[in-house]
């Protein structure tokens, strides 16, 4: 839906957001609980992997420069298809279809951005989507076969699930039935919270910040 269609006396408007500095910086805290656990899972199965194989690995200078670029490019098509997950969700809340998706970089931050008002109900999911679309196969495939470059990779994707999760801990008091504006110059959002009967409506205009 149109930004113009939330005017203030219908809706209470609020903005929270963040810089794309400060959320790289956040990015290191979110994601902690859901990391931890993961890091513990992988090294537990890992020791009891290695108690079984007795056998010694060699890597040349060759397969090391290979595994690097490997590596590269998975962050690559993993950070496209975090950004691409965001969009999938997006779309059924967007009244524009495709046109309404726009993706970016910021601050050396990839981001997709929905240029409608949607329902918090559908912003969550997006936020929450790579985190179960791209994470959780990198952590269960890494956990079972022990993959030292799967493992990183599921690190670096939680990490850089950071600004997703602030943005869901953010909106945790509002209403899946109230609606929302996805920003594009900070990593946050406007939320629109309908005035109700008889009470007189009023704007935040001033950013929250998380404590």
């Amino acid at each position: 839906m149109n930004k113009e269609h939330f005017t203030e006396d219908l809706y209470i408007e609020e903005t929270h957001s963040i810089s794309f500095l400060k959320a790289n910086l956040l990015a290191l805290l979110y994601p902690l609980p859901l990391l931890i656990p993961y890091i513990l899972v992988y090294f537990i199965s890992l020791g009891s992997r290695t108690k079984d194989s007795a056998g010694s690995i060699s890597v040349n200078g060759t397969q090391m420069l290979l595994g690097l670029f490997l590596f590269f490019v998975a962050t690559l098509a993993l950070v496209l298809l975090h950004e691409l997950t965001h969009a999938v969700f997006f779309l059924p809340a967007c009244e524009n279809g495709r046109k309404s998706i726009r993706f970016g970089i910021t601050s050396a931050t990839p981001y997709c951005h929905c240029e409608e008002v949607i329902p918090i109900r559908n912003y969550r999911i997006s936020c929450l989507a790579p985190l179960f679309t791209v994470c959780l196969p990198l952590a269960v495939y890494s956990s079972v076969t022990g993959n030292l470059m799967v493992f990183f990779l599921t690190v670096m994707m939680l990490f850089g699930s950071g600004g997703d999760l602030y943005i869901v801990w953010a909106l945790r008091k509002y209403s899946g039935k109230d609606y929302v504006y996805d920003l594009d110059d900070a990593v946050g959002c406007r939320t629109y919270v309908a005035t109700p009967p008889g009470a007189s409506p009023s704007i935040t205009e001033e950013s929250r910040k998380d404590k």
